[in-house]
């Protein structure tokens, strides 16, 4: 009979909101901002540029502040996404009701995209940082850690079907407020989930803290305040955290290329004769729920050869399966086949990453013998490097599109003709699926083979508090 681990479910419930809202956010706000609240590409790209630098600025910012505040909203980090959880739920409902129904004033619309991204960035920033922390100091095994994946992996399956939910209630968006009140569901759902994690999700940093007298070397103080640029640069000039970061970045960018751009150029290239609309809505969910499953599925696999070697393979077939659909063409099923395999790959592995940065801040706590683990800061640091290609993926990728004319064609579909011939989009179209992440995977191959922790599946490399509580603190 199998046991339930009620500390990684505490861990898997906010996996499972953030899943539930970040799919139904990542799919829709590009098609509904340019789609059908008409944003001009002036605005898109000053809100990308903006929310571009606060994003990458506010990850190091809240890790510092987790790591090294007590005040009673990040004490602990269930406490942090616990005060965080109405606020990061109220950022996900932001987006979808239009503060200019009408759409007459394009500022309004331009505005509103600016803060819906800035505002949802901030509060997902503010608890999944957390969680991540959660998700390292929880336990310092990697056997236990690779549970908290499969619960994880387990939650996203439960969550990936809002897209799926929401296409089909909403009729492809035909029916706008049937959305909007999906998205209210969805939110109130998420909002449970992230409360149980606050109440529940109990590291063994935190039991471990409890039994302590508040002494010299409590982790949050004055002393670790001044030290603040010090950590950072130890942080940054460590090899495997370089090589594991810009592998990151590229891997951010193809994952949220796939996803903001998967339903507009699938609409494009695949037409509603080829594709019926339940069956659009059934390729759309899947794409969320078959990465999760994939892990879930191939844990043994992760078990056996390291996560190394699993995210090395995943590059390698996004690569091949590239250049098929290169060599073949496009077509209704290899265009289908491709985004299924693509979809796989590039989140099945990103799902493995906490394995990895969990290893870098075991790394760092035994190189420079500290007597905490700067979790937050490692994460936050980390997102420094690689939250910028969250928009420059859609700026880029926008401004290729309205080159060969899609702007035009959005504003005449817009005016209720269902398309508007243009092989020149098209072709624009398929080139950005075949190239974007095959020279994405192929980067990511290259730096990947600088990363040095290969054996963590095997060796014994964690620090358990005992061998280091005689250190000296830092």
């Amino acid at each position: 009979m199998a046991v339930i681990h009620w500390k990684a479910v505490a861990y898997a419930t906010t996996s499972f909101a953030a899943t539930m809202m970040n799919s139904v956010f990542g799919f829709y706000y590009v098609k509904i901002y340019l789609g059908r609240f008409h944003v001009e590409e002036a605005w898109f790209h000053t809100a990308q540029i903006i929310f571009m630098v606060w994003n990458a600025v506010n990850d190091p910012l809240f890790g510092y502040i987790q790591d090294n505040y007590s005040f009673s909203l990040v004490k602990t980090r269930r406490h942090s996404i616990l005060y965080g959880a109405p606020l990061f739920v109220l950022s996900f409902l932001v987006p979808w009701f239009p503060w200019d129904p009408s759409s007459t004033s394009l500022w309004i619309s331009g505005f509103q995209l600016l803060f819906a991204l800035c505002f949802y960035d901030t509060m997902f920033t503010f608890v999944l940082l957390a969680q991540c922390a959660l998700f390292t100091e929880m336990s310092y095994k990697q056997e236990d850690r690779m549970r908290l994946i499969r619960y994880g992996q387990l939650a996203n399956l439960l969550g990936s079907g809002t897209v799926y939910f929401c296409e089909t209630l909403s009729h492809n968006l035909d029916y706008f407020h049937a959305f909007q009140m999906c998205c209210v569901l969805i939110s109130l759902l998420s909002l449970l989930s992230l409360c149980y994690t606050g109440i529940y999700g109990v590291t063994e940093q935190d039991l471990s803290s409890e039994d302590e007298q508040p002494a010299k070397c409590s982790p949050k103080g004055s002393h670790e305040e001044a030290g603040i640029l010090r950590k950072t640069i130890q942080i940054i000039t460590q090899r495997n955290f370089v090589a594991f970061v810009l592998m990151n970045f590229c891997q951010i960018y193809s994952n949220v290329f796939t996803d903001n751009f998967a339903s507009i150029i699938c609409d494009r290239l695949i037409s509603k004769e080829q594709l019926s609309s339940s069956l659009r809505s059934a390729f759309y969910g899947s794409l969320f729920v078959l990465p999760p499953l994939a892990v879930i599925t191939g844990g043994s696999t992760v078990t056996r050869f390291g996560y190394y070697r699993v995210i090395k393979v995943s590059f390698v077939i996004i690569i091949f399966t590239c250049l098929g659909l290169f060599i073949y063409g496009p077509s209704t099923g290899s265009i289908i086949l491709y985004y299924i395999i693509i979809r796989v790959c590039t989140a099945g592995a990103f799902s493995l990453f906490n394995l990895s940065l969990s290893d870098i801040i075991d790394e760092d706590r035994s190189l420079f013998h500290r007597r905490y683990r700067l979790s937050a800061m490692v994460y936050g640091t980390n997102a420094l490097v690689t939250k910028p290609a969250i928009s420059l993926a859609p700026m880029i990728t926008v401004s290729i599109l309205n080159h060969h004319g899609y702007e035009r064609v959005r504003n005449i579909t817009s005016n209720g003709v269902d398309s508007m011939v243009n092989p020149d989009l098209d072709h624009a179209m398929y080139q950005l699926l075949v190239w974007t992440p095959c020279v994405m995977a192929s980067i990511q191959l290259l730096i990947w083979s600088f990363y040095t922790i290969r054996n963590s599946h095997i060796t014994d490399t964690k620090y358990t508090e005992g061998q280091l509580s005689n250190e000296r603190c830092l």
